[in-house]
């Protein structure tokens, strides 16, 4: 398995506080739309949804809801300069389940985008559908990508405008593989270990195989 990596503590501090120079881009509509609209975005996210992961959410969801957003969306002051959070830096810094979370975020941008879809700006548009060749490309990139460079899945979703998450739905295969790539060798390792232990005078240097 991948030895897991430490990160140090100024590292670890870094990620839970607010230290982005803007807020999150898909709360563009919190911006956008007028105090009468945004809660009709909200109303309509929480009808979709129902009553499901209410075990993650707790029971005042929707409050919360709220008073996340405008956390998210408002300055804070770090070190004398304007900064804000990040989806991420806020749900770990206030101990949220992170993956629900960017997914809350997530739908709600989706249904601010039905119901307001001319006030959608620009770089959040939603691009045409991925073409056999993309996906097969995404997915080569990503076999292909170093397993040193851990930004290798933002750099592809940036090439092909998509967002990081679609990288890891398009190439769970492909996740797989690598796995294997990085066990085998460890295990080889492993069991030549064994056998050298078991057997100490056999050299298999000179093997033909």
């Amino acid at each position: 398995m991948p030895k897991k990596k430490w990160i140090d503590h100024e590292e670890w501090a870094r990620q839970r506080e607010p230290h982005a120079s803007s807020y999150p881009g898909g709360l563009w509509w919190w911006r956008a739309l007028s105090p009468e609209e945004r809660p009709l975005v909200l109303e309509e996210y929480l009808r979709q949804r129902g009553r499901r992961g209410l075990k993650k959410a707790g029971p005042d969801f929707d409050a919360k809801l709220e008073s996340w957003i405008w956390e998210l969306t408002l300055p804070a002051k770090e070190r004398g300069k304007k900064r804000y959070w990040t989806l991420k830096s806020y749900a770990l810094a206030n101990r949220i389940p992170l993956h629900p979370f960017m997914a809350w975020f997530r739908k709600l941008e989706e249904v601010a985008k039905k119901l307001y879809p001319n006030r959608v700006p620009e770089g959040r548009r939603d691009r045409p559908p991925l073409s056999e060749k993309e996906i097969q490309d995404i997915r080569e990139e990503y076999l292909n990508a170093s397993y040193s460079n851990r930004n290798a899945v933002k750099e592809i979703a940036a090439r092909h405008n998509i967002a990081p998450f679609m990288v890891g739905r398009l190439c769970r295969k492909e996740k797989e593989q690598r796995k294997l790539e990085i066990e085998e060798p460890e295990e080889t390792q492993q069991s030549a270990a064994t056998t050298s232990s078991l057997s100490p005078s056999y050299d298999f240097t000179d093997d033909e195989y």
